[in-house]
């Protein structure tokens, strides 16, 4: 008997209640009963003994039950670390806490607005927030995951021999949320794995729920980030299934440009490039763009001349954020510079950039007085940086340009 009792160590607060109510039932019978204590107590002792077998039983069957269970799961986690699974058994357990736990307000968010997501998804893309895509995460996996745990889903996802389980895995899940979050990653391109994430996640919806759930951005965005990529073939076969940017369409020319752009496919003719280039300039009947010749980039060689030159009229802003300026920035830079609009002010704000990158800068300052330059002292995003430039615009109208872009002469 005392064996018994000290197997239960110290009682749970249930084996409490059971003790008690034993106790309070043998007092109980030992009143209404009218006999002696010498007539009750060996029915006392054979109430507690049993009580006592009761618990010890029930406590050795539940660690037997929870010592299955963790078998059962290192099994698990054993089978899919030798590839047939997700990593850590992910396909098959619903972890009881997740990182979001760390972080309440993104939890509480994904819940309270899980069906806002194209508000969800303008927000993050205009404040570019990397934190954010946990809220997203967390509605598609349905409290799961984080963005984390997402991102360890996609790379197996990409192992042939671990697909079919991650396929299991989210036909589960939101499907909704799978695509905005894979919208977000393309949009912002923030981090250098973000157009391969996004291929990845605009794949698996298409995988998991079909392809009607893709619409006709969704495809343009995909065909882009594999060229982006380099993953040409790829990008070529999904246009043409898809029919992305068909003949007329507004986007046709750039989507085929992109396909045969010589900065990222080596080898390519940059005369075809140039041909697609130009052709939505030719459509609206605006003049075509040529190569200079010279052993630059295809994109720093662009030129177009205007028959049309605008001297006089209201003072026009061009707000250009940069970030470690390059050729590229230069590029962009003599694009404006050549507008056909002469009464402009280019305010460049570099966001943050060290030193070393501002003397490319200085250089435009002292050679145009239309260009005018503002320091960041630290990086605060594209977006805070145009904000600055705003402030500092002196013109009527305003408009936005960025270091990586070339525009046409008759843009303004």
């Amino acid at each position: 008997m005392v064996e018994m009792l000290r197997k239960l160590k110290r009682p749970t607060w249930r084996q409490s209640v059971v003790l008690a109510t034993a106790g309070i039932l043998t007092f109980w019978a030992w009143l209404t009963s009218g006999a002696g204590v010498t007539a009750v107590l060996p029915f006392a002792l054979m109430q507690l003994l049993l009580v006592a077998l009761v618990l010890v039983a029930v406590r050795q069957l539940s660690s037997r039950i929870v010592a299955a269970q963790g078998q059962i799961e290192r099994r698990q986690d054993g089978e899919g670390r030798r590839g047939g699974d997700l990593p850590s058994g992910l396909a098959r357990r619903k972890p009881a806490a997740t990182a979001l736990a760390k972080v309440g307000a993104r939890r509480f968010y994904a819940k309270t607005n899980a069906r806002k997501l194209d508000e969800l998804v303008r927000q993050l893309v205009l404040d570019r927030s990397v934190e954010g895509r946990d809220i997203l995460a967390h509605v598609a996996s349905r409290g799961a995951l984080g963005f984390d745990g997402i991102l360890v889903l996609l790379e197996a996802f990409r192992s042939p021999v671990k697909r079919a389980a991650v396929r299991e895995t989210v036909t589960g899940y939101d499907r909704h949320a799978l695509l905005a979050l894979a919208r977000v990653l393309y949009r912002q391109d923030v981090l250098a794995s973000d157009h391969l994430n996004a291929i990845s996640l605009f794949q698996l919806v298409r995988l998991c729920f079909g392809r009607g759930m893709l619409e006709a951005q969704d495809a343009e965005w995909l065909v882009l980030a594999l060229a982006q990529e380099r993953r040409f073939e790829e990008a070529e076969r999904c246009a043409g299934s898809w029919r992305v940017a068909p003949p007329g369409s507004p986007n046709h020319g750039l989507v085929q440009a992109n396909l045969v752009n010589p900065a990222l496919r080596p080898g390519a003719n940059p005369d075809t490039w140039l041909h697609w280039l130009g052709l939505p300039l030719r459509d609206a009947g605006l003049e075509p763009v040529a190569l200079e010749p010279g052993s630059g980039s295809a994109f720093q060689r662009l030129r177009c001349q205007s028959a049309t030159r605008v001297d006089a009229g209201p003072l026009v802003s061009v707000i250009m954020p940069v970030h470690r300026a390059d050729e590229a920035a230069d590029a962009a830079i003599r694009s404006v510079l050549a507008q056909s609009w002469r009464r402009l002010e280019l305010i460049i704000v570099d966001d943050g950039s060290p030193g070393r990158h501002l003397a490319a800068l200085e250089r435009w300052v002292a050679a145009d007085p239309r260009v005018r330059l503002i320091r960041c002292a630290k990086n605060r995003g594209a977006y805070t940086a145009r904000n600055i430039g705003l402030d500092a615009a002196q013109g009527e109208f305003v408009t936005c340009h960025d270091a990586d872009d070339w525009s046409h002469p008759r843009k303004l």
